[in-house]
């Protein structure tokens, strides 16, 4: 055991608490994560067949859930390079995956707005029918179907079988 006296060990029992605490917000703040994103994507379902759903809110919402994952992040990056806490495998991907998505489709958002043709490859079906113009379903490299996005997700069987509802 260590023994530490003084002002040494008042900064480990800070140094302690900060990693305690932070852990502690971090872990809680994974459940904002997952709740706010999970209730975005439940609006942005309900949005696709009610049109009273869609808007600028809907939007806000998107945005702001979206932000829950950076915080996530950020804490994540703290407890590892401030209170060098053993990163967990796979961990930080999960993180990080979203973020660089993220910031995939923003920067199509000025290709888009202008009409410049964009191959976006994407393996979240509702997302890319969201933002594409024109949709090529592939499957095991095959042209499976293709259409608009308004026409593909009028098809029962596309959305059984690609959209998962």
């Amino acid at each position: 055991t260590w023994v530490v006296s003084g002002a040494a060990s008042s900064l480990a029992v800070m140094f302690a608490a900060g990693v305690d605490s932070t852990l502690h917000f971090h872990h809680g703040w994974a459940w904002v994560v997952i709740l706010s994103n999970g209730l975005a994507g439940l609006w942005a379902l309900a949005a696709h067949w009610l049109t009273a759903l869609r808007g600028r809110p809907l939007w806000w919402f998107i945005g702001l859930a979206e932000v829950t994952v950076f915080v996530q992040v950020i804490l994540g990056a703290v407890l590892v390079g401030k209170y060098k806490v053993p990163l967990p495998q796979f961990h930080a991907f999960y993180g990080f995956v979203a973020i660089i998505a993220i910031a995939i489709l923003y920067s199509y958002r000025f290709q888009l707005k202008h009409r410049l043709s964009v191959l976006l490859v994407e393996q979240n079906a509702n997302l890319a029918m969201h933002i594409a113009s024109r949709v090529y379903l592939l499957e095991t490299g095959r042209i499976v179907a293709s259409g608009t996005s308004e026409e593909l997700s009028a098809d029962d069987s596309i959305r059984k079988a690609y959209l998962g509802f």
